[in-house]
């Protein structure tokens, strides 16, 4: 897929396709001792950024058969609601509710992961609230 340039006594080596550089193999020193006294040799690759993301997955893992799907746009999104939020809250107890109050008399909740506030009446909560709700009705 590609030609090796390089002499067998370098310790740099190019990697060419078409005549275009793609790739650059060095030899990374490890210092005196490790290179006097072992064999071991550590070598850096740097890919072209010219290479595309695309192009560069299928030249390193072809023989796993990568398939590349077309990108799609990422975008933040929560789907938190201060409704979501009131029927989390409706299995608790005015009991529990009460505990939760802070001393300013409302109960808060922040979503974790887009860390929307919310904060609430404490009457308006827990499954007490939601007996009122419909016998009123």
């Amino acid at each position: 897929v590609c030609t090796v340039q390089g002499k067998l006594t370098s310790f740099e080596y190019k990697f060419l396709r078409y005549g275009e550089q793609i790739a650059l193999v060095t030899k990374q020193w490890m210092g005196l001792g490790r290179e006097l006294f072992t064999s071991a040799d550590n070598y850096v690759i740097n890919i072209e950024p010219t290479v595309a993301p695309t192009d560069l997955l299928v030249r390193l893992f072809h023989q796993e058969g990568p398939r590349v799907f077309d990108s799609t746009p990422v975008h933040f999104g929560c789907s938190c609601s201060a409704d979501k939020v009131r029927q989390t809250m409706s299995i608790y107890s005015a009991r529990d509710i009460r505990k939760m109050t802070t001393d300013e008399g409302i109960v808060t909740a922040d979503c974790q992961f887009c860390g929307a506030h919310y904060e609430f009446d404490p009457k308006t909560l827990g499954f007490d609230a939601e007996k009122a709700a419909d016998n009123a009705g």
